[in-house]
């Protein structure tokens, strides 16, 4: 069970964050954080003895994102009559299906009365 729970804490330790910052000055102060600095130009910070940040005892690296290409914009370009006649087939569309339900609904219902004044359900024996 031990085991078990030690593979369980590795499993779900978050290891990536996608993070949109306010300005592009905290954007590129993240970046400028994280910057790897080789053994023989190590960092003023490093060099003057200061403890920097980790999350899990990990120094966090920032870096930027790709621009979302691979998002499907599809229905972005379409705009004013396209968009307006869009609107209207689909009311269109509703209007006939409710039609067709109230249609089906009303013969139904119609057929069920007729039904009931050819027979009735209370019987007199007596006739």
């Amino acid at each position: 069970m031990v085991k078990f729970n030690e593979m369980r804490e590795k499993l779900i330790r978050p290891v990536c964050a996608f993070i949109t910052f306010e300005t592009d000055d905290g954007k590129n102060e993240a970046i400028a954080f994280s910057k790897k600095k080789s053994w023989w130009n190590k960092s003023n910070e490093e060099s003057e003895g200061v403890i920097r940040e980790t999350i899990f005892n990990t120094i966090p690296h920032f870096k930027q994102a790709t621009e979302p290409t691979n998002i499907i914009w599809e229905n972005r370009h379409i705009k004013g009559v396209d968009y307006a006649a869009r609107v209207v087939g689909v009311l269109l569309i509703i209007t006939f299906m409710l039609f067709i339900t109230f249609t089906i609904i009303f013969s139904f219902k119609k057929y069920q009365i007729e039904n009931t004044k050819k027979w009735p359900m209370t019987v007199n024996c007596d006739e």
